[in-house]
């Protein structure tokens, strides 16, 4: 985890804006991602005007030959034409770090992975007519590895152990139907609005999946990286191969004629522009959210990037103008980063 780097650098950056193509009501060919992380997957799959869809965890072969975490397959082959913004589905090399087991009464949420996994924004959902869902966080935040989460449908003073558990972490029944996802014949396990894998009913049954952004996965960046001069701010992830997380992400207004003023990246009534096959709260690599202050002079972005949300602040609001604060969703820490500066690149880089 990076503690607080802010780096100043004195230099006039002129670069070209990289934007995205406008998605019209054609088709589009779809680009080959085999062999790429989801990440980078995802920004190439968002610059060519479509989405990311359904991941589905590929055995690895055993003989090996491939590298954990990129994709091996995709539903659409390379070069055909499809729909703008459609979803292109993928089969991911994945040892599946989740698994759920379930019989009439109850169903277990097993952490399979050597790290901590966070169960913030999965959920499970029944399908064939079922509207039946579950949010993971009724449990917790996350699970401990080796341990298991489990939900039952029928009243009881405490859970079962299960040989697949070294402990049950959180436990609790529920008599409300509308949450009894694994009774229809088919279920899903959402995560970020992603499927991440759909279960098949059996009494008993089991369902093994991957869940991204724990731990052990190394595939989210521990901060988030701000590039801006005076004129204009990006919300950048510099990597190639890594999201960088902004969902829930609020930045808060020192500038005087807006002082105080919360603003929240992934919120996408905030913006002018939003491209629809991207994920605001989970930028992919070279993707950027983009703040402008409609000068002239803020025709280009501080760094090269594909932006995916824009908003044009009048100058005497510009929350960068001054030094802009935000709270840490890792300890908590409140900390800010610097004013910009006229003809000068700002890099502030802040823990997640």
């Amino acid at each position: 985890m990076l503690n607080r780097v802010t780096v100043l650098i004195f230099s006039l950056i002129l670069v070209s804006m990289v934007r995205l193509p406008t998605l019209r009501a054609q088709e589009m060919s779809v680009p080959d991602v085999r062999g790429l992380s989801v990440p980078a997957a995802a920004a190439r799959l968002n610059a060519a005007g479509l989405a990311l869809g359904t991941q589905t965890t590929l055995p690895v072969p055993a003989e090996g030959g491939v590298t954990l975490g990129t994709v091996g397959s995709q539903g659409f082959d390379p070069g055909q034409l499809v729909g703008a913004e459609a979803s292109v589905d993928v089969g991911v090399y994945r040892n599946p770090n989740a698994s759920v087991i379930y019989d009439d009464n109850d169903l277990t949420l097993v952490n399979r992975s050597t790290g901590w996994l966070n169960l913030n924004g999965v959920s499970f959902q029944g399908m064939d007519g079922s509207a039946a869902n579950f949010a993971a966080v009724r449990w917790a935040d996350g699970l401990r590895p080796g341990q298991c989460a489990q939900v039952w449908s029928v009243s009881r003073n405490g859970p079962k152990g299960l040989d697949e558990c070294s402990a049950i972490q959180n436990w609790l029944w529920t008599g409300n139907t509308a949450e009894h996802f694994w009774m229809g014949s088919r279920f899903q396990v959402i995560q970020n609005g992603r499927v991440q894998a759909e279960c098949a009913v059996s009494q008993p049954g089991r369902c093994d999946f991957f869940l991204e952004g724990g731990s052990s996965t190394g595939d989210t960046l521990e901060y988030i990286y701000f590039a801006y001069t005076a004129e204009r701010l990006v919300v950048l992830n510099p990597s190639s191969d890594q999201w960088m997380n902004v969902e829930g992400f609020t930045l808060y207004n020192n500038y005087p004629e807006n002082r105080g003023f919360p603003l929240t990246l992934s919120d996408a009534n905030l913006y002018n522009f939003v491209l629809s096959v991207a994920r605001l709260g989970q930028l992919a690599p070279g993707q950027c959210i983009s703040f402008t202050n409609q000068q002239p002079q803020a025709a280009e972005t501080p760094q090269p990037c594909q932006v995916i949300a824009e908003l044009g602040i009048g100058p005497g609001l510009i929350f960068w103008g001054a030094a802009f604060e935000f709270v840490s969703s890792v300890d908590g820490q409140r900390r800010s980063c610097p004013a910009g500066l006229p003809d000068k690149l700002t890099v502030c880089i802040m823990p997640r």
